[in-house]
């Protein structure tokens, strides 16, 4: 909810020329603006009993817009978009045939650096940033190397420029260590690109054959690695279907089956009934 409203706040203030000329909104204009879209956004912010919350969450608001848009201008990134709709061609190769499909989505933010180089900004409200730092430091960052191929390379064949904000703390997540200076990246989201598209077409191929792939669900199984148990095994596991499918182009990512919807369908409960 807070985050839908802050980013229809940046969104406002983009496309009403907030932010035109490097321009860094005032934290009054900021204050309106976030004020105006609370009773749409998050109207239980006006109950009794949260206004507590609603100040805290409008102060939040004000300074990590004002960062977010004070250190773009300081990079020489100018916004030239919020919410930018895309719908790109996108041919997959699937069972040995070619499949014509689209790339379809809304970028947050649009921006261009002084060199002509494109930018382009995802914004989350999250409690917590590891798990995005950890996406970019791993090369894992598929969101942004998704964003990066639509929007294209600049004139002289760079990727553009992509980076996580992170709305709660008011900081960055990306390969540009201008934008963060604590980043350990050693490459732009942008080379993930054909591991992606080789991880989609294998996926599609074997659901294509009826074969449906639960790998991580599979390594709980076959680790004995029950919710709350020893998670070596596991993540032993894990690092060597990692590797397997690095070594064939792919990119395999872990995502944590103790919190899916799904542990007693798995067996991870220990439950087998």
């Amino acid at each position: 909810m807070i985050g839908t409203l802050v980013h229809a706040v940046v969104e406002h203030l983009v496309r009403t020329g907030a932010v035109a000329d490097d321009a860094v909104p005032s934290p009054q204009m900021i204050a309106r603006t976030f004020e105006q879209f609370v009773p749409r956004f998050a109207s239980e912010l006006l109950l009794p009993g949260q206004s507590s919350r609603h100040n805290a969450l409008r102060t939040t608001t004000i300074g990590s817009l004002t960062r977010l848009f004070t250190a773009l201008r300081d990079r020489g990134v100018r916004i030239t978009g919020a919410e930018t709709e895309f719908i790109e061609p996108f041919t997959l190769t699937i069972g040995g045939m070619r499949h014509d499909s689209e790339l379809r989505g809304f970028r947050d933010l649009d921006g261009e650096t002084t060199d002509g180089r494109r930018a382009v900004l995802d914004l989350k409200w999250t409690f917590s940033t590891t798990r995005y730092r950890r996406m970019v430091t791993d090369g894992e960052a598929v969101q942004l190397s998704v964003y990066g191929q639509v929007v294209g390379t600049s004139g002289g064949g760079e990727p553009p420029l992509t980076a996580f904000y992170m709305l709660k703390q008011g900081q960055f997540v990306s390969a540009d260590r201008d934008l963060d200076p604590d980043s350990q990246a050693e490459g732009d989201p942008a080379h993930l690109w054909p591991r992606i598209q080789r991880s989609v077409e294998h996926a599609l191929t074997g659901l294509s054959t009826g074969r449906f792939e639960a790998l991580a669900a599979d390594a709980y199984l076959e680790t004995g690695t029950l919710l709350g148990g020893e998670k070596k095994p596991y993540k032993d596991a894990i690092a060597a279907i990692s590797d397997d499918a690095a070594v064939d182009g792919r990119l395999f990512i872990d995502a944590n089956q103790a919190y899916s919807d799904f542990t007693l369908i798995y067996g991870l409960t220990g439950d087998y009934s």
